[in-house]
């Protein structure tokens, strides 16, 4: 019995390490040519909207998986120009330059055709390459900058935005990451690689919570009101993935709160604040979904 215990243990280790080696072979680490993009994975191709059954996004890319051009349903297109440590963006309505330094997009500078208005971004990188912030200027004034968290290989943080992980992952990445800090940009959507925020690990939650203050002076109580704003913001994702283990469609389900709490100061000056004195009201809580359709090619 011993024996048949130890031929058994045996084959099950032979098992596992097979079965760890294909696992391994399946999702090797992303290969980059001399310009920093991706060449052993699957490209982005389409970005679909079921609910209204139309294509959002048509991704092309030359013989050396460059993006050269995106449609979008709006009818705009978006022509891209490779050269030595440059990108640059052509439409309709302007032109955008992206500088690279090490493969890596460190500014860009966007030029409007119908104005002389300018606007830039400069993108910081910590000593692996992972993107940390996003300067924004808007006509060469500072306005904001977009700050990028990570916990290992997982974004943990999106300016206010948080996320949350229990381990989910894919081949490639996950497109919309990007919607956080662009919601327009083809060119991250196809290369995340070049800004330094190309992960497979996917998120299962967002939450996002801002709060302000004000206060006014009620005429009838004949005190000052202080009023206190909150708006929470959670949002859940579920996943289906090709036979490539791609993300095929990425559904986010969103609740959205609106809280107003009024407070009085302690009228009766017993020390507590009495439902009287005080009122919370839940202005608004809607749920809503969406769903993106990927294909991969």
């Amino acid at each position: 019995m011993r024996t048949f215990r130890l031929i058994e243990t045996a084959l099950l280790a032979i098992l596992v390490c097979v079965n760890f080696i294909a696992c391994s072979s399946d999702t090797p680490e992303p290969e980059k040519n001399e310009e920093g993009v991706v060449t052993n994975q699957k490209k982005l191709v389409e970005i679909i909207i079921p609910e209204e059954e139309t294509i959002q996004k048509e991704y092309f890319y030359d013989d050396e998986g460059r993006l050269t051009k995106a449609t979008h349903r709006d009818g705009s297109t978006y022509i891209y120009y490779w050269d030595t440590n440059t990108i640059i963006e052509d439409t309709r309505l302007w032109q955008e330059t992206f500088s690279l330094k090490n493969n890596l997009i460190i500014s860009s500078k966007e030029i409007w055709n119908s104005s002389s208005w300018e606007d830039s971004s400069v993108f910081n990188y910590d000593a692996k390459g992972l993107l940390q912030s996003i300067d924004y200027y808007y006509n060469t004034e500072f306005r904001e900058s977009c700050k990028i968290v990570w916990e290992g290989d997982k974004i943990i943080q999106i300016g206010d935005t948080k996320l949350t992980y229990s381990g989910k992952t894919c081949k490639g990445y996950l497109p919309i990451l990007i919607w956080y800090f662009d919601e327009s940009c083809s060119l991250f959507e196809a290369h995340p690689e070049l800004i330094g925020v190309r992960t497979n690990q996917l998120p299962d939650e967002d939450f996002y919570s801002y709060s302000s203050t004000s206060e006014y002076y009620d005429e009838i109580i004949g005190e000052v009101c202080k009023v206190q704003d909150i708006r929470e913001s959670k949002t859940k994702f579920a996943y289906t993935f090709d036979d490539d283990g791609y993300v095929k469609s990425c559904t986010r389900t969103e609740i959205d709160t609106d809280i107003t709490i009024y407070s009085f100061k302690d009228l009766n000056g017993d020390g507590v604040i009495t439902d009287d004195e005080r009122n919370v009201e839940n202005l608004n809580n809607n749920v809503g979904s969406n769903t993106r359709i990927f294909k991969w090619e």
